[in-house]
């Protein structure tokens, strides 16, 4: 807790922190229905990512994690959602290698 986004992700590799990229999401309706990001941003559309950094940080530095770490409001989440939990495991485990 209390660990910047760039250090937190550098907890699962070094490349992370690195490499850090910080980025705002939006959801894709959000971003058509309401015609790009500037629009977006203006209606409160945009996430800031610091949710997801310090869920990925706990769930790296539990010595026993959770199977599934609940993420509110993230438009990632609702995307991710809508796929297998096999698919997203597979996905996940690939980017984590």
């Amino acid at each position: 807790r209390g660990t910047k986004a760039p250090q937190a992700a550098g907890v699962i590799h070094s490349d992370f922190e690195r490499g850090f990229i910080r980025a705002q999401t939006i959801a894709y309706d959000d971003y058509v229905s309401l015609g790009g990001e500037v629009a977006a941003k203006e209606h409160g559309k945009a996430h800031d990512p610091a949710i997801l950094a310090q869920v990925i940080y706990d769930a790296a530095t539990n010595a026993r994690p959770k199977v599934r770490y609940p993420i509110k409001n993230d438009p990632t989440r609702s995307m991710l959602s809508k796929l297998p939990t096999v698919v997203v495991d597979k996905l996940l485990a690939q980017l984590l290698r």
